[in-house]
This record gives C-alpha cells, sequence and structure tokens, in this order.
C-alpha cells in the first residue's frame, strides 16, 4: 500500500512537471511568433518609406518629401496603403496605423527626420534622412515593442 501511494505522488510530480512545461513552453511560442510578426512589421514600415523615396525620383519629385503630412521633425506617423494603383498611394491614419493579424492588434508608427554631419549642415547639403518604424502592442497586459531604423540617403545625388 505504502508503494503504491508513493508511487503515485512520483507520477502526480511528474505529470505536473510536464503540463507545466507544455504550458510555459505555449506561451513562449506566442511570444515569439508575435514579437517576429512586429518584427516583419516594422521592416515592412522601412519599406514604405523607401518605397514614397523612389516614387519620387520617379515622379521627378524632391526625394525627400514623404507626404504632406509627414515632417522631418522626429514626430510619428501611422501610414497605410490607400490605393496601390494612385501616384501617392499612402494616406496617414493619424498618430499610428493599426494592424490586426489574428487575436493580436499591433500599432505601428514611422518617424522621419534629417541624418546629416555638421558640415552638411553648414553647407545645406543634407542627403540622408533616419526613419524608425516601432511597432507596438499589449502581450497580455504587458505593452511590447519592436524599433528599427535606418538611413535612406539620395543615392542619385549629383556630386
Amino acid at each position: 500500500m505504502t508503494e503504491v501511494m508513493i508511487a503515485m505522488s512520483i507520477l502526480t510530480v511528474a505529470i505536473v512537471s510536464a503540463t507545466n512545461l507544455l504550458i510555459s513552453l505555449m506561451n513562449s511560442n506566442r511570444v515569439n511568433v508575435t514579437t517576429l510578426q512586429a518584427y516583419f512589421l516594422a521592416q515592412e514600415g522601412l519599406e514604405i518609406a523607401r518605397n514614397i523615396r523612389d516614387t519620387n525620383w520617379l515622379q521627378g519629385n524632391k526625394w525627400d518629401v514623404y507626404n504632406e503630412f509627414v515632417s522631418l521633425n522626429g514626430a510619428e506617423v501611422g501610414l497605410e496603403l490607400k490605393d496601390s494603383f494612385s501616384s501617392d498611394p499612402w494616406q496617414s491614419s493619424g498618430s499610428a496605423a493599426v494592424i490586426k493579424l489574428g487575436a493580436v492588434e499591433f500599432n505601428r508608427t514611422l518617424s522621419f527626420e534629417e541624418f546629416c554631419s555638421e558640415e552638411e549642415l553648414i553647407v545645406e547639403s543634407c542627403s540622408k534622412t533616419k526613419v524608425t518604424a516601432r511597432v507596438f502592442w499589449d502581450d497580455s497586459g504587458k505593452e511590447s515593442e519592436v524599433n528599427l531604423s535606418t538611413v535612406l540617403t539620395d543615392w542619385q545625388k549629383d556630386e
């Protein structure tokens, strides 16, 4: 009888431990998936900025004019696709673009700011813009975020 009680206790501890391990693995997987989705959304945000820059070049506009609502002062703006066939397919969505993937609601902002050396500022020939994509979401009551930055240049600038 005592041996059966000891065996049942060991079996119970093993089952509880395995269940806890499985639950924590599932939670870790969920966090990893949402973080990876946020990373891809931030990367997409940087690609939006590249697309706007390249479209400006193709249309003969100034390369670093991102839209009438985007300034180079570092303020955050949300951009969403309104019409992929128009000459200006992006529209401002207020302070953050909301992207819902499954049960998670992500918010994405882009900020644009001049990224110049002191020499470039003196001669007023700045040809670099730092773009930062910020994606944030609520992860079970805790706000998580991913930030990615890149520097865009006027690579067609006449030297």
